[in-house]
Order: structure tokens, then C-alpha cells, then sequence
């Protein structure tokens, strides 16, 4: 077992770990946190760039989580196939946010609403899900998948926390020799609730193609191909985003 503190940030850890078997190793670790002092972009009287109005707050609490981690890593097939599952529960009290809904006197121009405030506490849990599986000599699946609860106390109420997915996951396959790589890349998000926690942003699908020729030690050629099938992608509500776009460059190391 082993921990340690760091008096700067308020941090402590303690963690445990140990072997099961020849094939699997068992972690897990305790967190507290505790912000010593709001952050100066919070409390101090500091205008944003475009030289809107003053949104800090010189009352607000500091903030103080505890987390708990819990995982295995394991391998079969002489290490060809890798697995690591991960729980975790997180807790945070005085959550520092933005909140649009508080009037703001110091704004002169405008809609007077907006500022740096503590709610009352936000919870998420979750599990995670990382692959790895060597097929013959030169290819390699990967993948991975998220599943998180993340909600956030309003006035004794738990709402769904902002601007999280519920679920999402990678899936790549790559084909490695020594000159070249290639390999494709599948990732998908579920739908989220957007910054104000009104309207619900679509989940997407994105497959993405990429590649990598060394022509010297030194020197390498890549290019991407980025949403192949081009679909519709919102990332935020009312912007919109590339379809199929493509990158190519070098890459050249002088030692």
C-alpha cells in the first residue's frame, strides 16, 4: 500500500495494488482533494477578452472531492490480448461553475446575468473498458468504451450533468511494418445535454482513416482522412462541422 500527500494543492492519495494471478493485477485508490483558494480567474476582478463585464465572485468556497478507483489489467495468449476494466465513483462538494441565472450588477451593457458561484455538489460514476489484441505479426485491434452517470445537486434536485455522453467508445485497427502504418479508426458518443442543459446535442458516428511512410530515419510522410463517410456531426448546437476533410503533411526529427 503507498500514499502521499502534497501540501501545495491540498491533495492525498492512498492506493493499493497486488498480483491475483500469474495473468491478472488488482488496483485501486482513495483520492481527497481540496482546492486551498478559489482560482485568481474566479475571485479576482478580471474583465474576459472581449472586455465584457467582471463574472468573479470573492465569496466563493473552495471546492473538495473524493474519488474512488478500482480496477484489473490482465493478459492471456502469452500477452498477445491486454484487458483493463475501471470503476470509479466521484464526489464534489462547492462546486465552482458559471452560473447565467444570477444577476450581475457590475454589467453596465447587456443582459445583467452571469457569474462565478458554488453550487451544491455533483456526483458521476462510471466504468471503463481498454483492449488491446496483437492479430499475426503486423496487425493490432484496439478499443475502448466509457460508460459515466454525472449528475449535479440543484437546490436538493440531481440533474443530468452538462455537456457529458452516457456512452462512448474507440475501435481501431492498424497495420505496422517497419517502413509504413495504416490503420482506421470508428469513434461514437451519445447524445448530451448542451451548456445551458435545455436542448439535447445528437450522438454521432465518425470513422477516420489514417497513415505514416518513414522514407529515412528521419523523415516521414502522414496523412488523415477525417469523418470518410461524411456525416453530419454537431458538436455544439448551432455550429457546424466539417464533412470528409483531408490532412497531409511531414514529420522530420533533427536528432
Amino acid at each position: 500500500m503507498v500514499g502521499r500527500t502534497t501540501c501545495e494543492t491540498g491533495d492525498f492519495e492512498v492506493g493499493s495494488s497486488f498480483y491475483l494471478t500469474d495473468t491478472r493485477f488488482q488496483s485501486a485508490d482513495l483520492i481527497e482533494s481540496i482546492q486551498g483558494a478559489p482560482p485568481p480567474y474566479f475571485a479576482a476582478r478580471i474583465p474576459d477578452p472581449s472586455n465584457l463585464p467582471f463574472y468573479g465572485n470573492r465569496r466563493l468556497t473552495p471546492e473538495n472531492a473524493s474519488t474512488i478507483e478500482a480496477g484489473l489489467r490482465g493478459h492471456e495468449l502469452d500477452g498477445a490480448v491486454t484487458e483493463s476494466p475501471t470503476y470509479w465513483h466521484s464526489y464534489v462538494a462547492n462546486v465552482i461553475t458559471f452560473d447565467y441565472s444570477i444577476c450581475n450588477p457590475r454589467i453596465v451593457n447587456g443582459t445583467p446575468y452571469g457569474q462565478y458561484a458554488n453550487t451544491e455538489a455533483e456526483r458521476s460514476q462510471g466504468v471503463e473498458f481498454e483492449m488491446a489484441c496483437r492479430i499475426a505479426s503486423h496487425w493490432l485491434l484496439t478499443g475502448n468504451y466509457t460508460h459515466t452517470d454525472a449528475y449535479l445537486d440543484n437546490a436538493g434536485v440531481w440533474e443530468l450533468m452538462i455537456e457529458n455522453a452516457r456512452n462512448m467508445g474507440n475501435l481501431g485497427l492498424t497495420y505496422t511494418t517497419s517502413r509504413f502504418d495504416v490503420g482506421a479508426n470508428l469513434f461514437a458518443t451519445d447524445r448530451r445535454l448542451r451548456w445551458a442543459g435545455d436542448f439535447r446535442v445528437p450522438g454521432y458516428a465518425r470513422l477516420d482513416f489514417f497513415g505514416r511512410y518513414h522514407v529515412t530515419g528521419r523523415l516521414a510522410l502522414f496523412g488523415r482522412v477525417q469523418n470518410a463517410l461524411d456525416r453530419r456531426i454537431v458538436e455544439v448546437l448551432g455550429y457546424r462541422t466539417p464533412g470528409v476533410y483531408f490532412i497531409a503533411g511531414a514529420n522530420y526529427k533533427f536528432n
